[in-house]
């Protein structure tokens, strides 16, 4: 990035350079003239015009870091929070299948309480329609 940079400064001299031919050329075409704008103060308006936008290219910097900062803030909330939700279904989870264990173990006890004995087909002759 540094020869990139040096390549832009580079560039700004040289386009300088060439205005401040470009004027004192068109003056001395002019000649003398009353309303005549000296160089300096095209230079100076130039100057500040760089210093103005190197003043709002930091404060865009220092609100890229600020807004990166809140980002990792946020993230890692997020993270935080995710890891706290997974926990607590785990443990729903765990929960709920101790409770369907217990249910089944409960039914597993309780059944042989309550068996029933099959029901017989008992044919007497009488009956043709074969119902029970």
């Amino acid at each position: 990035m540094g020869d990139m940079e040096q390549d832009n400064e580079n560039n700004k001299e040289t386009m300088i350079e060439q205005l401040a031919q470009a004027f004192v050329e068109l003056e001395a075409r002019n000649g003398a003239s009353e309303d005549k704008v000296q160089w300096v103060e095209i230079k100076q308006h130039f100057f500040d015009l760089e210093m103005l936008l190197n003043k709002k290219n930091e404060e865009l910097q220092a609100k890229e870091r600020e807004y990166e900062e809140k980002q990792l803030e946020t993230n890692t909330l997020l993270s935080q929070r995710k890891a706290a939700v997974t926990s607590k279904e785990q443990d729903l989870l765990d929960r709920l299948q101790e409770l369907k264990d217990a249910a089944v173990a409960s039914i597993v006890q309780a059944r042989p309480n309550h068996e029933t004995t099959p029901l017989e087909f008992v044919y007497d002759g009488e009956n043709k329609d074969d119902k029970v």
